[in-house]
């Protein structure tokens, strides 16, 4: 999580997770990066943003590292982020979901959606993949 700017969907998530047994320990750090390196590294099985704030520049080197090793990257339900060099694809307004393992990201972007709905499917980002059966 970001320890800078929290927002009022974090705590409910957390706590979900917590009691689904998905989240073991936090840490709240405000560096995208380092987030994602934690998940790298396994220091932390997830990376959960459920606001706006990232950009494309910061998530998509911890992405492509992350892929390499069979972990996933997508907005905070699930979905995929399209990368494309225009000005209305640079921010990821959907939050973010990092995980190595991609069963617990499934399972984490399905509470994310239960509890944050209807955020972020009411977000217009052009930049996000929508799957075929929605």
């Amino acid at each position: 999580t970001n320890r800078v700017m929290r927002d009022a969907r974090l705590p409910a998530v957390l706590e979900a997770l917590a009691s689904e047994g998905k989240l073991l320990t936090q840490q709240t750090v405000s560096a995208t990066g380092y987030n994602f390196l934690c998940v790298l590294e396994g220091a932390t099985a997830l990376y959960v943003l459920t606001r706006r704030g990232t950009k494309k520049w910061d998530s998509c080197a911890g992405e492509a590292l992350l892929s390499a090793v069979g972990g996933v990257t997508t907005d905070a339900v699930g979905r995929p982020y399209i990368y494309q060099a225009t000005p209305d694809h640079h921010q990821n307004l959907c939050g973010l979901l990092v995980s190595r393992c991609p069963d617990l990201h499934a399972k984490v972007a399905c509470t994310i959606e239960k509890m944050c709905a209807p955020w972020p499917k009411d977000v217009i980002d052009v930049s996000v993949r929508i799957p075929l059966n929605q």
